[in-house]
């Protein structure tokens, strides 16, 4: 994650504010693994950042069908899939996940979150 809503973020060198607002500029990072938002912080200031991932981002599971043994998929179905993110030691999917950005889909790219619910239901 690089930054949400009531992080403090370092604007400048010792220079650490409140997220108050952030809205991304661009979907997704870009070839050069930057991504550009606009921020507006609590003490009325703004400003407009670019962030670059310098670390890897962690492979996380998926459950297909949650609470099924199976894990299969009907490519007859035209019903819904549900499909978990599983939290380990190191990832809390539930804090982590930009609920907004997930997709799944014939293409990959669909925009598809029905509902999220709690672990264990």
């Amino acid at each position: 994650m690089v930054v949400r809503e009531g992080d403090e973020l370092e604007v400048g060198p010792g220079d650490f504010r409140i997220l108050n607002r952030l809205d991304f500029i661009q979907a997704g990072f870009n070839d050069s693994d930057q991504i550009a938002f606009a921020g507006s912080f609590t003490d009325g200031s703004q400003g407009i950042f670019v962030a670059t991932v310098t670390t890897e981002v962690p492979e996380v599971g998926i459950d297909i069908v949650p609470g099924s043994p199976n894990n299969v998929i009907s490519l007859h179905s035209r019903g819904l899939i549900p499909v978990g993110i599983l939290s380990s030691a190191n990832f809390d999917a539930a804090a982590e996940v930009n609920k907004a950005s997930l997709t799944f889909g014939r293409t990959g790219a669909e925009h598809s979150l029905k509902s999220c619910l709690p672990p264990g239901t």
